[in-house]
C-alpha cells in the first residue's frame, strides 16, 4: 500500500493477466497499433504486438507492446469486473514508491547487461549478467522497502501523466512513461528516467502497473 487510500500492484501487469482481459474484451482489444522495438521509431511494426513482442516471454513476464489507451481500458475493465476502482498510478505516486528503491544494477534488477549485449550485438550494457536479454518473470528480484517488485528494471511503465509528468488532462496527446527497463544502460536512476509517447504508441520495453483506490 502507498498509503491508507491506495493499494499498489506488487508487479507490473503480466502477459497472462492481460490475456484474460483481451479474451473477455474481444478481438478489438487486441490492438492493431505498431509496436516499436527497443524504443526506435524506425523499428516499428504492426506484426509486433503483445503476443509477439520480439522478446522471449512467458505468461509470468510483464506484458509489453501495450499502448496507454489499452492500459487505461484494462484498468476500466478490471474496475467493472470487480466493483473496485482500479487505475494507473500518477507520476507523483510512482515516484514516491520508486524512491524507496536503491540504485540498482543487473545483479538486483533486470537491466541491460552481458546477455543484452550478446543478443543485440552491442557494447552497451553493464558488465554483470542476469541471464535475460529481454524481459524476465515478475518478482525475480527482491522487492523494494514497500513490498513492490520491478519498480526499477524489467519494463518501463505507463503512468497517468501528460507529457513528461504533468497532470493528466482530457486533451493530452502525449503520455508519461517512467522508470528503467530491460534495455536501460547505466545512467539515470529510475525516478529521473522519464519519456512521453502518444496514447496509441506501443513499445516492447514498456508495460504498466495498476493501483486500487481504497474508500475511506
Amino acid at each position: 500500500m502507498l498509503d491508507a487510500t491506495l493499494a499498489v500492484g506488487q508487479f507490473p501487469v503480466t502477459r497472462g493477466e492481460f490475456a484474460r482481459w483481451a479474451q473477455a474484451a474481444g478481438d478489438a482489444a487486441q490492438g492493431a497499433q505498431a509496436c516499436r522495438d527497443r524504443e526506435s521509431f524506425f523499428r516499428s511494426s504492426r506484426n509486433r504486438n503483445w503476443l509477439k513482442p520480439d522478446v522471449e516471454q512467458g505468461d509470468d513476464h510483464p506484458v509489453v507492446c501495450v499502448g496507454f489507451a489499452q492500459a487505461q481500458r484494462y484498468a476500466a475493465w478490471l474496475s467493472e469486473r470487480t466493483g473496485q476502482r482500479y487505475r494507473l498510478l500518477t507520476p507523483a505516486e510512482w515516484d514516491r514508491i520508486a524512491r524507496s528503491a536503491t540504485t540498482a544494477d543487473c545483479r538486483s534488477a533486470n537491466l541491460a547487461d552481458q546477455a543484452y549485449r550478446r543478443r543485440y550485438e552491442t557494447q552497451q550494457g553493464q558488465d554483470c549478467d542476469d541471464g535475460a536479454a529481454g524481459t524476465s518473470p515478475v518478482g525475480r528480484y527482491p522487492a523494494i522497502s514497500v513490498g513492490v517488485f520491478d519498480m526499477d528494471g524489467n519494463v518501463r511503465e505507463w503512468v497517468a501523466g501528460c507529457g513528461k509528468g504533468a497532470p493528466l488532462t482530457p486533451g493530452c496527446r502525449e503520455h508519461t512513461v517512467k522508470g528503467r527497463g530491460w534495455l536501460s544502460v547505466p545512467g539515470k536512476e529510475a525516478v529521473g528516467n522519464v519519456e512521453s509517447y502518444g496514447e496509441d504508441v506501443a513499445l516492447n520495453s514498456v508495460g504498466f502497473r495498476i493501483a486500487r483506490e481504497i474508500a475511506p
